[in-house]
């Protein structure tokens, strides 16, 4: 399992800021506050805007590059996408909360489900996904299938994994 420091998320929307934050700091990175990133991403009391272009140009401040996947090729080849690139990268997973934790009609509370969190360790036996929740201050975990099913991509093709490495 991947090792990072134990951080809380700062702010209720600030699931990218924190994200970004452990990802630097477990890599010897002095980083920015939660705070700083906020500012410098454009995050809102709405969230993120989803600008993952944003994301390339703060890692690239810091000698890093993202990559965003699109969650059916990691379902399609998830023991190979995840194992392969865990233990060299950082592996934020984007999907919806609400979707992941209990499926919900309310298409309001689904619209506030979106969320960003660091991928721990993948488990092929059991076929099961760790995340680093800091917004509640857990790890998560939950069947891959189920994550993937969590990323709507008819509802914005952001959803997926960003890949962050040298």
């Amino acid at each position: 399992m991947k090792q990072y420091p134990f951080v809380l998320q700062e702010r209720r929307e600030w699931c990218v800021p924190v994200s970004l934050y452990i990802v630097l700091s477990s890599r010897g990175i002095r980083a920015p506050s939660q705070r700083d990133i906020a500012d410098i991403l454009g995050v809102g009391k709405n969230g993120f805007n989803d600008d993952l272009e944003r994301i390339d140009l703060f890692l690239k401040r810091f000698g890093l590059k993202g990559r965003h996947t699109h969650p059916k090729m990691v379902f399609e080849g998830g023991d190979y996408f995840l194992k392969e690139n865990l233990p060299r990268e950082d592996i934020i997973a984007i999907y919806n909360h609400i979707d992941l934790i209990f499926p919900v009609r309310d298409e309001e509370r689904r619209k506030a489900g979106k969320h960003f969190a660091l991928v721990l360790d993948y488990q092929e036996m059991g076929d099961r996904v760790w995340l680093h929740d800091a917004g509640e201050g857990r790890m998560l975990d939950a069947p891959l299938g189920r994550l993937t099913m969590a990323m709507p991509l008819h509802e914005d093709s952001r959803y997926g994994f960003y890949v962050i490495g040298n």
